[in-house]
């Protein structure tokens, strides 16, 4: 492979992983990050990411921490630290700690790997990973923030099964339980939306200028100009081709549209809004092209319960909910729905009935309880 060559599947593994190291490098107090974190995956020690598709997670986080370790010399950036399951108090104290320490602290409190994990990935004894938190523990623990409410006690996602999920690296069954997760700790979904904010700032850079790979033109030349036009021809097919899967990408993303409901009873599609007092409501969604949906229910406006949130089938017209709606007996119910291009929270959901949140889409639908005139004839 050419040096060219080189550089260009290097810049590659930057476009699809750079995001990752870039954070860690920002988390930890490297100075001109994006510049750092280039040199990193241009580094011949980095041949093995390839061009990403199957990379270690874990072993590209614990090069760019041993990396990022060699080269700490400014503050931690409190916006990187968001996404990890520390604050910039406990890092700036494990960067204070011994330098054989200061690892082993990392993956155990930022990225939330236990002390056995922590043993295998670094080839150490769990009773050496032990000792390293002995002397510190409890000073980390007095410097923790207590989590947001709606929290879930343990099984917090790690940063690496965090950064497998947002590269879509997991099987559907992974998916399906981070999901879940994700949809029921505030805590998590925080750090996923603060990684989320962050992977945003990192595409938003200066993307590298990569040098082209010299080509030799005389194998061409010589072939005359019937092959020149047929290169021509297949040059002209393969720009086509990429730009109809651009077309195709650009279709796939959802714009924000807000939902299009549909309320209907065991009889079918509810008229002028009107539901018959103690029926069952069905909820008909058309999601658009987003591929997450919430459900909530209250009275007058007012909510009362999020009932569920849930993936939803991108593009699929018209689909049931996976919840139904109770009427009472008078009043005014109220049914929300939520569109959103990534897992939802209950305080997402709270927050975007209050206007807070950009990236989710909010549906309201006023009924009352009653029947049209027609049917009381």
């Amino acid at each position: 492979m050419s040096d060219a060559q080189g550089t260009q599947t290097a810049d590659a593994a930057y476009a699809r992983l750079g995001d990752v190291v870039w954070g860690r490098f920002r988390m930890l107090g490297v100075a001109d990050a994006q510049k750092a974190t280039l040199a990193w995956f241009r580094s011949p020690e980095r041949a093995w990411i390839g061009n990403g598709a199957k990379a270690s997670l874990t072993r590209l986080l614990i090069e760019a921490t041993d990396s990022a370790l060699a080269m700490q010399s400014v503050e931690p950036i409190p916006a990187a630290v968001g996404p990890y399951l520390a604050n910039v108090a406990q890092v700036r104290r494990v960067l204070d700690a011994p330098g054989t320490v200061q690892k082993p602290l990392l993956l155990l409190l930022c990225d939330g790997l236990d002390i056995d994990e922590v043993a295998s990935v670094l080839s150490m004894t769990a009773t050496s990973v032990k000792f390293a938190l002995n002397d510190i523990d409890e000073e980390l623990d007095s410097l923790g923030d207590e989590p947001p409410v709606g929290s879930l006690d343990d099984g917090h996602l790690t940063t690496i099964q965090m950064h497998g999920f947002a590269l879509e690296a997991l099987d559907a069954l992974q998916t399906e339980q981070y999901e879940q997760h994700l949809a029921t700790c505030s805590w998590c979904f925080q750090r996923f939306d603060r990684w989320s904010d962050n992977k945003a700032a990192f595409d938003a850079l200066p993307r590298p200028v990569t040098p082209k790979p010299k080509s030799n033109m005389l194998p061409l030349l010589v072939a005359g100009f019937g092959v020149l036009m047929f290169g021509g021809i297949v040059i002209a097919v393969v720009a086509a081709l990429l730009t109809t899967t651009e077309a195709q990408v650009e279709a796939a993303k959802w714009e924000g549209e807000p939902a299009v409901v549909e309320i209907r009873t065991a009889e079918g599609p509810i008229e002028e809004n009107l539901v018959p007092p103690g029926s069952v409501l069905q909820i008909w969604l058309d999601p658009h092209r987003a591929g997450h949906a919430g459900f909530a229910s209250g009275m007058n406006g007012q909510l009362r319960e999020v009932l569920a949130v849930s993936p939803v089938k991108r593009g699929g017209g018209l689909q049931p909910a996976p919840v139904e709606v109770l009427v009472a007996e008078e009043g005014s119910p109220t049914v929300w729905v939520f569109l959103s291009d990534r897992p939802m929270s209950e305080l997402g959901i709270r927050e975007a009935m209050q206007g807070k949140r950009d990236d989710i889409a909010v549906t309201m639908v006023e009924l009352e309880v009653g029947v049209p005139e027609e049917a009381e004839e």
